[in-house]
């Protein structure tokens, strides 16, 4: 009996100690490979690039560059808007504050005669809006198109030529 067990013992130490040497020599080969792996691809990113040299010259060309002279853009940062939006139950709000690129200094002069009409227009664009509306890219360009339209009607003097959405957090 003791004789069994002990044979039993050995037998389970040799499977254990076989199954244990299959595994590290699984993991060694795994390591190997991975190292040649490694190796391979560094030879590859560092493998001198050929550099050709056409032996031919290259005609100079000469560009003269003509500078138009236009007005100046001029850009007017606006006080941020919060406007409740018109969702139901009136639970989502649009907090946004924009920069206005204007096609001249007249037009920023108009631009602060005519704030409140402005930010007016402007209040009743944004909350007459829905999520949906404005959630996506394509919404709030919209959005931009629609503010510089209600915009240039009211000035007389310059336009808006772009509008720069510098914060646009709907909540």
């Amino acid at each position: 009996m003791a004789k069994e067990k002990e044979e039993k013992k050995g037998e389970e130490k040799d499977k254990k100690f076989m199954l244990l040497l299959i595994l590290q020599g699984i993991t060694l080969i795994a390591l190997a490979g991975m190292g040649v792996l490694l190796f391979l691809n560094s030879q590859k990113a560092s493998a001198p690039v050929k550099m050709t040299q056409s032996t031919q010259a290259k005609p100079e060309i000469k560009k003269e560059i003509k500078e138009v002279k236009k007005e100046e853009e001029v850009t007017c940062t606006l006080d941020p808007f919060i406007v409740n939006l018109m969702d139901e139950g009136g639970r989502r709000y649009l907090r946004v504050k924009m920069d206005l690129v204007l096609s001249s200094k007249n037009a920023e002069d108009e631009i602060k005669k005519k704030t409140a009409e402005i930010r007016d227009a402007i209040i009743m664009t944004l909350s007459g809006k829905r999520f949906n509306d404005i959630a996506t890219f394509e919404g709030k360009a919209r959005l931009r198109n629609e503010l510089k339209e209600n915009i240039n009607k009211i000035l007389a003097c310059g336009k808006i030529l772009n509008i720069y959405f510098t914060e646009f957090v709907i909540q």
